[in-house]
């Protein structure tokens, strides 16, 4: 779980409206008490700092109360272990502005630290509002703002220690920062931090509610990728199975690759979130299998099964979750898988910044099943691969000309995507095609 995200940036570019804004409208984040050495502002209103004298600073710091000490233009600034304990045991994560030039040491000091760095979309527009406001500043507010721009003029925003870089510009609002931030939270940090974003949770629910109506005759977006992704499947599963080993269906939802798999192994195991998704699949023969279960925390031994199968692994398709497959392979034991392409995925749903970590299906009652869904570029995703220990043996993306090949209706989620992005649906890459071995 994390334990603090440290929030850094420029004097006036909104770090606390960001940060009361995840406090008041998520119930995840709180702020640790924090003790310093200057004195109250006039305009401060959160009971965020304990005011001290040097003196007692010195004091507490000596009796081991704080975790690091800070001087930041001429005061000293510290946040109680006490008060980083006290949220932790909450089941929430601290949140605090910290100047970047202390992220690193926090971070050797915290394990499970975010680095979050508010930027705006131009410096040299920055300073020179900033430069016409001056003339309002306070003494210390105003040498602040001349180390600022010392400082952020010579940083490299996408090196270490930052995590998440955060671009603010004129449109940016406290809310919008926070959808943002949310969304590259989700992809940065454990499931368990997450309570109220659970992932399980809400792919339980979400295919629960639309496991009724999952068909490739009302799903026409599914239909298209299951079409595209057949042929693959079919000569990989041909290649690589053995009869006489189980095999397992990763998130199989309502069974697609179950004829394909109990043609050729004499034992399928299919295992997903949704009870009722896992409901409609219907044995062709014998040796099916059903388990309910995360693919975050798989019930099975370690290197229990030779082969792992998963047909739209997007719901999941997290580190957690490949370490759990490379877990359970064999040696030399081989997983393959497809998922959306992350170009298409955020062109149709580029409205909603969140929802790129997110897709939606409508239910005919008109409930909204929203469900997680990870997608990455190409080599976004073969670095995530072989930082799980896999070894890629096949990789291929699945363009919307190959559409051409099938009968079916073309989803207008397809067409609208291409559109968006002014190519020929011919030219949209739609579905990336993977198989991996585990290495010796």
């Amino acid at each position: 779980m994390a334990q603090i995200i440290l929030v850094g940036g420029p004097t006036g570019i909104g770090k606390s409206r960001f940060i009361d804004s995840l406090i008041e409208q998520e119930n995840l984040f709180l702020r640790p008490k924090s003790y310093t050495t200057r004195p109250r502002r006039s305009d401060e209103i959160r009971d965020e700092y304990e005011y001290v004298s040097f003196d007692e600073f010195e004091t507490l710091k000596n009796n081991n109360k704080f975790v690091t000490v800070d001087e930041i233009y001429g005061n000293y600034y510290a946040m109680a272990y006490k008060s980083i304990t006290e949220i932790l045991q909450s089941k929430r994560i601290a949140i605090k502005e910290i100047h970047p030039k202390n992220h690193a040491k926090l971070k050797n000091i915290l394990t499970d630290t975010i680095s979050v760095l508010l930027l705006p979309k131009s410096l040299d527009t920055f300073w020179k509002e900033a430069e016409h406001n001056s003339q309002f500043l306070s003494s210390d507010r105003l040498a602040r703002f001349r180390e600022d721009q010392e400082f952020y003029n010579s940083l490299d925003p996408y090196s270490y220690p930052f995590d998440i870089v955060l671009t603010v510009d004129l449109i940016s609002t406290p809310n919008s920062l926070k959808d943002y931030f949310l969304y590259s939270l989700v992809q940065k940090i454990s499931t368990s931090a997450l309570n109220l974003k659970d992932f399980d949770t809400r792919n339980q629910l979400g295919y629960d509610l639309i496991a009724e109506e999952f068909s490739d005759d009302k799903r026409i977006t599914t239909a298209n990728f299951h079409d595209l992704s057949l042929t693959f499947f079919k000569s990989q599963i041909e290649q690589y199975a053995r009869r006489d080993q189980p095999v397992l269906d990763l998130g199989s939802g309502r069974g697609h690759l179950v004829p394909i798999l109990q043609e050729n192994f004499s034992t399928v195991v299919v295992i997903d979130i949704s009870p009722q998704m896992l409901s409609f699949i219907k044995p062709h023969s014998s040796g099916l299998v059903k388990v309910i279960g995360s693919a975050f925390n798989l019930p099975f031994a370690d290197q229990s099964f030779n082969f792992v199968v998963s047909s739209l692994a997007d719901p999941f398709l997290r580190k957690e979750a490949l370490n759990e497959v490379f877990r359970i392979l064999v040696n030399n034991g081989v997983f393959m898988f497809n998922s959306p392409s992350k170009i298409w995925s955020d062109a149709i749903r580029q409205s909603d910044v969140y929802s790129q970590a997110s897709t939606k299906f409508m239910h005919s009652s008109g409930l909204e099943a929203r469900v997680y869904s990870f997608t990455y570029t190409d080599d976004e995703l073969r670095q995530l691969i072989v930082s799980c220990g896999f070894q890629i043996e096949k990789f291929e993306v699945a363009y919307g000309r190959e559409l051409n090949k099938y009968s079916r209706i073309i989803s207008p989620a397809l067409t609208q995507a291409a559109s968006r992005l002014f190519i020929e649906l011919d030219d949209l890459p739609i579905l990336q095609m993977v198989t991996v071995r585990k290495k010796a």
